[in-house]
C-alpha cells in the first residue's frame, strides 16, 4: 500500500491536480480491514509551488458492509442462502458467452420437490421451510465442484453446469440428485420421504440464450413431473411448440373460437333409438366389423371437414378414436 501511495503522490506532485476520492483498504491495528474514501491534494505556497500533498480519508467501512450485505440479499434467497433467480441468469449468461467462445457445452436442471404443497398443508410452513433448507443443503453437496446450485422460489430450484461433456453427465447428476433427496427426514416426530422431478436442458442444443435454456428445461421438469414424478426428462425438439399449442387453446377457450371438432360414433336405432358405443362395439369388434365401422368414421369425418371449408369456413383439426386392431390391420 506505502507503494501505491507514493505513486499517486508524484502523480499529484507530477500534475498539480488533486486525485478524485477513490476506495482503498487497510488494516487497522488489531487486524480488522477498514475501507477509506481517500482524496490526495497539492499543497501549494504563497508563490504557487507544490509543497506537499495533503492526504484526507473517510471510514467508511459500515457504509461498505450495508452495501454488500444489501447486494448479497438481492441476489440470494433468504430462506436457504442460496443464490437466487436473478444471479442465475447473470451467471447463466456468462457460461453461455464462454461456451460460444470455447466450443464448451452448458447444463442446466430445473428441480421441483414432488407434492411439497401437501407438506405444508399437514405438517404447516414451518416444516416445509425445514424440508427445503435440508434439499438446499443435499443439493449443495452433491453437486459437481463449480455447479451453482439456486432456489428460483417456492420449492423450485435450478443447477448451473459448466463445461459439461454431454448428456450422460448431466444425467450423471440426475440420478444422484434423486437417490440423495429421496433419503428420508425427519421432522417433529413425522417422517418425510421427498421425491423429486428434473428437467435438463444444455446450450446449444436445447437454447441458445437463457430465456430458452431455462424455459427448455422447466418444460422437460414439467414432463417428468406428468410422468409421476422421482425422475428426471431431458428438454426434447417440439416440446416449446407444443406448450404453445396449449396456449393457443387455453386463448381459443376463452375467445370461444371453433378450432377443433371429435368424431363420436352413435347408432340411431329403429326402435331404440340412440345407442351408445359402449352397447355396440364389442360386439363389432368380436364379428369383425370393427374395421370397416372405423374406416367408415374416418371417411365421414374427413367429408364433413371438407364441407365446411367449402362452406368457408376456416380449417380445423377432427380428431376420431381409434382401436389397436385398426393400427394392426
Amino acid at each position: 500500500m506505502a507503494g501505491r501511495n507514493k505513486a499517486l503522490d508524484r502523480m499529484v506532485l507530477t500534475s498539480g491536480k488533486p486525485l478524485n476520492f477513490y476506495e482503498e483498504e487497510l488494516n487497522d491495528a488489531q487486524g480488522k480491514r477498514c475501507v477509506f474514501l481517500t482524496t490526495k491534494s497539492p499543497l501549494k505556497d504563497p508563490s504557487n509551488e507544490i509543497t506537499g500533498i495533503l492526504t484526507s480519508s473517510l471510514d467508511i467501512t459500515d457504509r461498505k458492509a450495508a452495501e454488500n450485505h444489501l447486494q448479497h440479499i438481492a441476489r440470494h434467497d433468504a430462506l436457504t442462502g442460496l443464490p437466487n433467480r436473478t444471479l442465475i441468469r447473470d451467471q447463466l449468461r456468462k457460461e453461455i458467452a464462454r461456451a460460444r467462445r470455447g466450443d464448451r457445452k452448458v447444463g442446466l436442471q430445473m428441480l421441483d420437490i414432488d407434492r411439497f404443497k401437501s407438506v405444508n398443508d399437514a405438517l404447516g410452513h414451518s416444516v416445509g421451510d425445514r424440508l427445503l433448507k435440508a434439499i438446499a443443503q443435499r443439493l449443495r453437496v452433491t453437486v459437481r465442484e463449480g455447479d451453482v446450485v439456486t432456489r428460483l422460489g417456492g420449492d423450485e430450484f435450478a443447477i448451473l453446469m459448466s463445461d459439461v461433456k454431454g448428456p450422460s453427465e448431466t444425467s450423471q447428476l440426475a440420478e444422484k440428485i434423486i437417490d440423495v433427496i429421496g433419503q428420508p427426514l425427519f421432522f417433529e416426530g413425522h417422517e418425510i420421504n421427498p421425491t423429486a422431478s428434473i428437467g435438463i436442458s444444455m446450450h446449444p442444443d436445447d437454447g441458445g440464450d437463457v430465456d430458452s435454456l431455462m424455459k427448455s428445461a422447466d418444460l422437460a421438469m414439467y414432463r417428468a413431473k406428468a410422468h409421476g414424478g422421482n425422475g428426471y426428462e431431458f428438454a426434447s425438439a417440439g416440446m416449446a411448440d407444443r406448450a404453445r399449442d396449449a396456449i393457443v387453446l387455453e386463448v381459443d377457450l376463452k375467445t370461444g373460437e371453433i378450432v377443433g371438432a371429435e368424431a363420436l360414433l352413435r347408432w340411431h336405432h329403429p326402435v331404440k333409438g340412440m345407442i351408445s358405443p359402449g352397447a355396440f362395439l364389442p360386439l363389432a369388434e368380436q364379428n369383425g366389423q370393427i374395421v370397416p365401422i372405423n374406416e367408415w368414421v374416418m371417411r365421414e369425418a374427413c367429408r364433413q371437414a371438407m364441407a365446411w371449408t367449402e362452406e368457408g369456413l376456416p380449417p380445423i383439426r377432427i380428431a376420431v378414436n381409434l382401436l389397436p386392431v385398426q393400427f394392426r390391420k
